[in-house]
């Protein structure tokens, strides 16, 4: 039984690298990565003093379920300062440079804190996040995602030892994606005051950085390119909870109370249980994915950090991750649908989930941390 599930696991791994791998070439050839596309229109945009936030013709669109969907740029106004800087390079070069970096930033980061956590199976995991569907999405659609995994990944590893720092870089990520302020809040609700209070100034600090420039105009723009495209909410790509109910039928209202509801229970949780930081991160990360009115597949790079900070992974993590390295185009051909993804960020929301309400961990990383405190510490000794 073990031989054959090894060999369907290397064939699960083997397959999802072909398809991946070709999707993305596929993509390059044609030129499209339409979210990098979309920067690059946003900052022309204001650098010639037009909204950022509009339509443009230039955009790409794609027609289908009766709706022309639209690639715009709808993050936060201090995301379009370095856009306008992006846009004065050549397309081309821009482009490639974008993807390079974006690559070697993601396989750093996963060799990085594998290194650093070194938990049992290593390479299974290194294997399993080199071949997320997220990471493979957000390369081919030309996505930020992989920029941002950098601060994600220091707001997770420094949860235990240097609160502050991890509250600086948790408010980096708020400031681009402010939906994670959520994070903020169940630290907050755990009394992990000191990360949760820095995170909040850190993120409106940045926030308002455009205000300096002038770009006061930018913030009603960019509430009106987001009730502009509210469509969004529906397309198949969006694996949210609010995308799955409103696409079985529901009205939006009753997707966002669902979705408010769901939250408030995590919270309650937290505030019940408060569990360490690295927990609350697993449970704050999948959360958010799954109660934000729009998530990308790409959105999963953001549980990496705490997949591999996690020690032995339970078997709704396991199962989750294995849902989430199938690759979206065999999904999309087979079932026309992405609501496996959906599950699989359930199972991970429900591992971190019965870690917060068993409370016996004091987190996988500070399990390690109390080892390495120890005389005659080796990484052998996580295993014992």
């Amino acid at each position: 039984m073990q031989r054959f599930l090894l060999v369907a696991r290397i064939a699960l791994l083997l397959v999802s690298a072909g398809a991946q791998l070709r999707l993305f070439w596929l993509i390059w050839q044609a030129g499209a990565a339409p979210d990098f596309r979309s920067f690059m229109i946003a900052g022309e945009a204001a650098n010639q003093g037009l909204d950022p936030y509009v339509n443009y013709p230039q955009l790409i669109k794609v027609t289908g379920m009766g709706h022309t969907w639209a690639y715009p740029n709808l993050n936060p106004p201090v995301s379009v300062l370095p856009m306008q800087l992006l846009a004065s390079v050549d397309y081309g070069v821009a482009r490639t440079l974008w993807a390079g970096g974006s690559a070697l930033l993601y396989v750093g980061t996963v060799l990085g804190l594998a290194r650093h956590y070194a938990a049992p199976g290593t390479r299974w995991r290194v294997a399993g996040m080199l071949l997320l569907d997220g990471f493979w999405s957000a390369m081919s659609l030309g996505q930020l995602y992989m920029l941002l995994l950098v601060p994600t990944a220091l707001a997770v590893l420094l949860g235990e030892r240097r609160p502050g720092w991890s509250g600086f870089w948790l408010g980096a990520l708020i400031a681009i994606k402010p939906q994670f302020l959520l994070w903020s809040l169940l630290l907050g609700g755990a009394r992990h005051w000191r990360i949760a209070l820095v995170s909040v100034a850190t993120a409106a600090g940045i926030g308002i950085t455009p205000l300096f420039f002038g770009h006061a105009d930018w913030y009603p723009d960019w509430i009106s390119g987001i009730r502009a495209n509210s469509i969004l909410t529906q397309f198949p790509n969006n694996v949210s909870l609010v995308s799955l109910l409103q696409r079985l039928g529901f009205p939006m209202e009753l997707a966002l109370a669902t979705a408010v509801a769901f939250a408030t229970a995590v919270a309650l949780l937290v505030v019940w249980r408060r569990p360490a930081p690295a927990t609350i991160a697993g449970l704050a990360v999948s959360t958010v994915i799954l109660a934000s009115p729009i998530s990308w597949t790409g959105y999963s790079v953001f549980l990496v950090p705490v997949l591999l900070a996690a020690g032995r992974w339970s078997r709704p993590l396991v199962a989750g991750l294995h849902v989430l390295i199938v690759p979206g185009i065999l999904l999309w051909q087979t079932t026309g649908s992405f609501v496996v993804y959906t599950l699989g960020l359930a199972c991970c929301l429900g591992a971190f989930a019965r870690e917060a309400w068993q409370g016996d961990r004091a987190g996988a990383q500070g399990r390690v941390l109390e080892k390495q405190a120890e005389p005659g510490y080796s990484v052998a000794s996580i295993h014992s």
